[in-house]
């Protein structure tokens, strides 16, 4: 899907526009960070009930200054990695093998940021820093 810029959107306008339920389909949990929203979302159908992840990138038109967005869900394996382990826990099963390799890389991604910060903890206090 290619990029949408609702005419005179401000970012809380995107971002509102992105998490705002439906008939089938509700917002649990959003957070951003830096510019892409991650939003866990709930979808009520005969068959039961799935949690899934929508990836959100945000984006401001440099011409007219309207926010936009492009939005992808975890089944298309979007390249960015960010997303809070948590909404990982609270979804159901992946849908494929694009949302089961993004939902590990994900991991991989969170467990490497918390190693590195761990590091630079430790350098800090080794250098008396903090």
């Amino acid at each position: 899907m290619g990029w949408l810029f609702p005419y005179g959107a401000t970012r809380k306008d995107v971002i509102a526009e992105c998490i705002a339920d439906n008939s089938h389909t509700k917002t649990l949990r959003h957070c951003c960070r830096g510019n892409v929203l991650w939003v866990l979302r709930e979808t009520t159908k005969p068959d039961g009930i799935t949690r899934w992840i929508l990836c959100v990138v945000l984006q401001r038109d440099n011409t007219s200054g309207d926010w936009g967005y492009k939005d992808m869900d975890e089944s298309m394996h979007p390249y960015y990695f960010t997303c809070p382990v948590s909404y990982l826990d609270a979804a159901t099963e992946p849908v494929n093998k694009y949302a089961e390799e993004w939902r590990k890389a994900v991991r991989e991604y969170a467990a490497n940021m918390k190693r590195v910060r761990a590091e630079k903890r430790s350098k800090q206090l080794r250098l008396g820093i903090v």
